[in-house]
């Protein structure tokens, strides 16, 4: 694992889901600061949110700042899977925010940056719906 700092620390695999792109790791020995997980049972639509993430894996703490959308969204992977409880925003995510924390306006942590889906017009993105696993969800 890469701490902020650029420490790299060997971390143990607890679990992990590979359709919600999100793994949960365990390191020993002190970190220099842990996030809060807030409530996110009570978001409305219209609610500011803050992404962070590394977008293509090369631009570390990036931040897109957007609203939810909607919540309690579910989307079913195909393959007999269903992730359910998503919060929807507009707060932009692309290839490499996924596992980055969605943040409400006092810091805390309300979702995980899961997915973006794209619909297509003659290839070119109509429009996009980003979602983010609900991390308090049962």
């Amino acid at each position: 694992m890469i701490l902020n700092d650029g420490t790299e620390r060997p971390a143990e695999l607890i679990s992990r889901d590979v359709f919600a792109d999100l793994a949960v790791l365990k390191i020993e020995g002190k970190v220099s600061g842990i996030a809060k997980i807030g409530n996110s049972d009570n978001l409305k639509p219209g609610e500011t949110v803050i992404a962070i993430g590394s977008p293509l894996g090369t631009f570390r703490n990036s931040v897109t700042v957007g609203v939810i959308s909607a919540t309690s969204r579910s989307l079913d992977s195909g393959d007999g899977y269903a992730i359910e409880d998503l919060i929807q925003t507009d707060a932009a995510i692309i290839s490499g925010n996924s596992g980055g924390p969605l943040l409400n306006l006092t810091g805390e942590v309300i979702g995980i940056n899961t997915l973006v889906m794209f619909r297509l017009m003659n290839n070119n993105p109509l429009s996009m719906l980003y979602l983010n696993t609900n991390p308090t969800s049962k």
